[in-house]
């Protein structure tokens, strides 16, 4: 009896096979957690797949082909390296001059079986303008601009929550847009073709994009001038993005944000070359926004529950081991 009750390395063993034996039940729920957020997730990903998913938009970008002339080194017929002008099409995009993007997000809950999703429809808004384009902004190699070949395109990340009431006013004359974004820089989205010969500068545009998606909506601020607004009738939004809304009200009847940025809070210019792929993949991952989150999650609760029970039988067990050590008071019946 003695060797048992003054044996550290003993008690050491017994509390930790009975701290073994109680874990068993909380690992046990634990997978079970584990198992019904990976079907939750399942089950969320399956109806954004089938309604829309995390929206994002940006623009719109006024795009202009042109044919440069460069020089490569080629090898002739004996092998000899030569240099040869080639002809080189590409593309220059421009940004707006000024633009508003606004919408207003109708947000609900939907159920597959046990699980819920925040998914959300609505109408986004974009209106500014271009200033002319010039010469001086393609490069010094430039052979010929194809201003009658140009286009305006709109990045959707996810084209099948693009709805059928597509409108585009351009100089307040209604042009009509195509599926995809018709460019080797952008994977999906809309464009319009158009001859800016036919229009006077500044070139004004009005765009409505019915749009649906799930969990969150992103828009990018394209203009050197640009203000934003969000609002809905979701009352738990997190803003998310390059940076948090200048003015915002939060109520039980949802929320209303409004971002404004400009030229100079941004580190990417107004003219971009197709070439520049790095300043191309900055603008796309500029953007900002919100996210609609469901407050109380009840796998997030459990898995908090599930550490602290683990924490609490640990705890308890040194606090009596240690009272047994350094108090000399014997805790357990043996």
């Amino acid at each position: 009896m003695f060797k048992i009750q003054s044996s550290v390395s003993l008690r050491i063993l017994i509390l930790g096979i009975m701290l073994g034996l109680l874990l068993i039940p909380i690992n046990l729920v634990g997978s079970l957690v584990f198992e019904r957020q990976t079907r939750a997730g399942e089950a969320i990903e399956e109806m954004s797949s089938k309604w829309g998913g995390k929206q994002e938009m940006a623009g719109p970008f006024l795009v202009i082909p042109y044919q440069a002339l460069e020089e490569e080194i080629r090898e002739d017929k004996h092998g000899k390296e030569i240099r040869v002008q080639v002809n080189v099409f590409k593309e220059m995009y421009f940004l707006p001059e000024k633009l508003n993007l606004e919408t207003d997000l109708k947000a609900e809950k939907r159920k597959r079986g046990i699980y819920e999703a925040v998914l959300y429809h609505g109408n986004v808004k974009f209106q500014g303008n271009f200033k002319q384009p010039s010469i001086s902004d393609f490069p010094m190699n430039t052979k010929k601009i194809f201003w009658a070949e140009s286009k305006m395109i709109v990045v959707v990340n996810d084209a099948k929550g693009i709805g059928n009431d597509v409108k585009l006013f351009l100089a307040e004359k209604e042009k009509t847009f195509q599926p995809g974004s018709s460019s080797e820089r952008f994977t999906s989205g809309l464009h319009s073709k158009m001859n800016l010969l036919d229009f006077k500068f500044p070139l004004t545009f009005q765009i409505q994009i019915p749009t649906q998606g799930s969990d969150s909506m992103g828009l990018i601020p394209l203009g050197k001038e640009t203000k934003i607004q969000i609002s809905s009738n979701w009352k738990d939004p997190s803003f998310e993005g390059s940076f948090l809304p200048k003015e915002r009200s939060i109520s039980e009847n949802g929320f209303q944000a409004t971002w404004e940025s400009c030229y100079f809070s941004r580190n990417y210019p107004q003219v971009i070359s197709s070439e520049d792929r790095s300043t191309l993949d900055t603008i796309l991952s500029s953007g900002l926004g919100v996210r609609l989150i469901v407050p109380v999650d009840h796998y997030l609760k459990l898995e908090r529950s599930i550490k602290y029970a683990i924490l609490l039988i640990a705890a308890s067990f040194a606090l009596f081991f240690l009272l047994e050590i350094f108090g000399g008071k014997i805790l357990h019946p043996f």
